[in-house]
């Protein structure tokens, strides 16, 4: 049984014989179609008709009114019309195919030649074409769908990567860059990832082949400096004879998912470093349980040894008197008596420091799993640390400075845990140096009133470090020290344990000139600790003095301003904050080149700027006096004291 299929033709015309020879033509067709026609004589009566996407074809006229048909293709092209227009054209004004098909007609007939047959063949081309168009639609809408509304970057791209053929809207908000730019540089997406992963990208994705598919993951970094890190997919796109001739790729966002793996890494060693400390704990009790049962034999006869020797001295020297070959010989007898009292003190402090080593270590490997905080001496926490790691130190550099304050207050926290971030700053010192000739390490406590906070600082002259590793020295696992079994631990341990005590650890760091670590330990936690690094500005024009204030200003940077050389040391001891010194040379009282000495007797690490408006004076340094880090000749830009002081790096707060 045959199936007939009715279907609903649009003809646009103001010539009714032509109307009614077209609608002859369809019903004399023998096809298995049937057509109804509608007919409209008006542009306006046209587009009312298309916008309903009632009809399945239009047949247009070459003229309609005093508009071209061309004109009309292109208006209807433009509007989006989606009903396919077969352009009927007489031989005379005829415009050519190529021309009619890109201003949007699905065919053209020449009215002189036209036939049933070739009429009917016409409109099943048009409304099979218009159903494959539907189709293809269809499937567009659920691409983008797809693409659109997934939270991952979708490509496709050519094999070399040279151009782009599709990429969605996530790539906007992962990269932070617009579409445009891509396509207008295809591999401008390259310029986004970190400097220290771009080699092996550009590797990865720098040839023309299906190897360039498969996983990788590597960080971009966005304009506003954030790091993000991708996971990047590729799949090869074969062409009908098999040959990968595109890339389609799916990038993801996994940041987030880095952070929790590496926070549940970080708690799996954690507890991994808990139980090591736990089982430490009991070897720590059982060599200390065989360690004091000498000693303890030792304390308990030492005083009887004491005693002993008391009584026995005086019957010596009365036995001596009175046989005068004792006190022939080359040792006498006083002299031998001094030894032996000297020989029993010698015993009883090492016994005494057996004891306290051995009770110091119990301590450190002890877990204080307790919420409650009490009050710790911090001089207390530096000394039980340094009889525990002191051999360590002393091994590494052959100067090992120790200068704690008195009478500092007490901090409210953890005596062990404050204990792990000192040994853990005090090793990372040792491990910095690499001469022990030479080396040196200081470890110095004291009380900043007006931070409110008690500042522990531990010091090398070793190796540095650079600006991009400072800036990653307290994430977990990260470690320059990997090959020598370096687990990347030990100052995030710390930072954390000090962030619980509600302060913060800055770093100042100079490569090849060594490194400050500073704990700032607040005595009230209840008081937020806001440090921002600061430059210091020392002149004794006050003009210019606050021409470089409100540039430092305008640029987010912190800054203080003295007009004497007098009350600088002062104020660095008050403003640890500080990183870089900015000085005139000449200033009455003291000039620069002596505050530049003092500074670096004091604080080594200090940047100092020297500036001078006679760059012959600069030049003229004195004897005995150190080398400033930079010179500048006044007058100086911004732009030059901005760069000098981005090389140089500020200290992380």
């Amino acid at each position: 049984m045959m199936v007939i299929s009715q279907f609903d033709i649009l003809f646009i015309g103001n010539d009714e014989e032509e109307y009614l020879r077209i609608r002859d033509m369809m019903v004399a067709s023998s096809s298995s179609m049937t057509y109804r026609l509608d007919w409209v004589s008006t542009r306006e009566a046209a587009f009312d008709a298309m916008a309903k996407n009632r009809h399945d074809v239009a047949l247009l006229d070459c003229r309609i009114g005093a508009q071209s048909a061309l004109d009309f293709l292109q208006e209807m092209d433009a509007s989006r019309c989606r009903v396919p227009i077969i352009l009927l054209t007489a031989q005379e004004d005829a415009p050519p195919d190529p021309v009619a098909l890109e201003a949007g007609a699905a065919d053209t007939l020449t009215k002189s030649v036209l036939s049933s047959s070739l009429l009917d063949r016409s409109l099943r081309y048009a409304i099979a074409t218009k159903k494959i168009q539907e189709q293809l639609r269809a499937s567009e809408e659920r691409f983008h769908q797809f693409a659109e509304n997934i939270d991952m970057v979708f490509w496709i791209t050519s094999l070399d990567g040279d151009r782009i053929i599709y990429i969605n809207q996530t790539y906007e908000t992962v990269w932070k860059r617009s579409r445009g730019a891509l396509f207008a540089r295809p591999k401008s997406w390259l310029d986004a990832v970190h400097p220290e992963d771009r080699d092996r990208v550009v590797e990865a994705f720098d040839f023309a082949g299906p190897e360039c598919c498969g996983l990788r993951e590597y960080r971009i970094v966005n304009p506003d400096n954030s790091v993000r890190w991708i996971r990047d997919r590729s799949f090869p796109i074969r062409n009908e004879a098999g040959e990968v001739y595109r890339v389609a790729r799916i990038s993801e966002d996994i940041t987030d998912e880095k952070k929790r793996r590496q926070e549940a890494e970080y708690r799996r060693q954690q507890i991994l470093q808990a139980e090591k400390l736990a089982s430490l704990g009991e070897v720590v009790a059982g060599v200390a349980h065989e360690i004091n049962n000498p000693n303890s034999f030792i304390i308990t006869n030492l005083p009887l040894l004491k005693e002993t020797w008391e009584v026995v001295e005086p019957i010596l020297f009365e036995y001596a008197a009175a046989h005068s070959e004792w006190r022939e010989g080359p040792l006498g007898l006083g002299e031998l008596c001094r030894d032996m009292r000297e020989i029993i003190e010698a015993i009883k402090t090492g016994s005494d420091r057996i004891n306290r080593v051995v009770t110091n270590l119990k301590d450190f490997v002890r877990t204080d799993e307790s919420a409650h905080t009490r009050p710790v001496p911090v001089n207390d926490v530096v000394e039980k640390t340094l009889t525990i790691v002191g051999a360590q130190l002393r091994k590494s550099a052959s100067h090992v400075n120790v200068s704690l304050a008195e009478d500092l207050p007490a901090v409210d926290g953890h005596l062990y845990k404050l204990e792990q971030v000192v040994a853990n700053l005090l090793l990372n010192a040792a491990h910095a140096i690499a001469d022990k000739t030479g080396g040196r390490i200081g470890i110095t406590t004291r009380y900043v009133e007006r931070l409110r906070s008690v500042l522990i600082e531990v010091e090398d002259n070793g190796r540095g470090v650079d600006h991009d590793v400072r800036d990653r020295l307290f994430e977990p696992f990260f470690t320059t020290r990997r090959a020598c079994g370096g687990t990347g631990l030990g100052l995030s341990v710390s930072y954390g344990l000090v962030r619980e005590h509600g302060g913060t650890i800055g770093i100042l760091s100079r490569p090849g000139l060594g490194s400050r670590f500073t704990v700032y330990l607040p005595i009230d936690r209840a008081i937020p600790l806001q440090l921002s690094p600061m430059i210091l500005c020392v002149d004794d024009d006050l003009a210019f003095l606050n021409m470089l204030k409100t540039i430092f200003l305008k640029v987010n940077a912190g800054v203080g301003t003295l007009d004497n050389a007098e009350g600088v040391l002062t104020y660095l001891e008050d403003h640890p904050e500080v990183d870089i010194v900015l000085s005139d040379l000449v200033m009455p009282g003291m000039d620069g080149w002596e505050l530049l000495k003092r500074i670096k007797a004091r604080f080594p690490l200090m940047p100092f700027i020297l500036y001078s408006g006679d760059r012959k004076a600069l030049d003229e340094r004195p004897a005995g006096i150190p080398q400033p880090d930079c010179f500048l000749g006044k007058p100086f830009t911004v732009q030059e004291l901005t760069r000098i002081i981005d090389g140089i790096g500020r200290q992380r707060l």
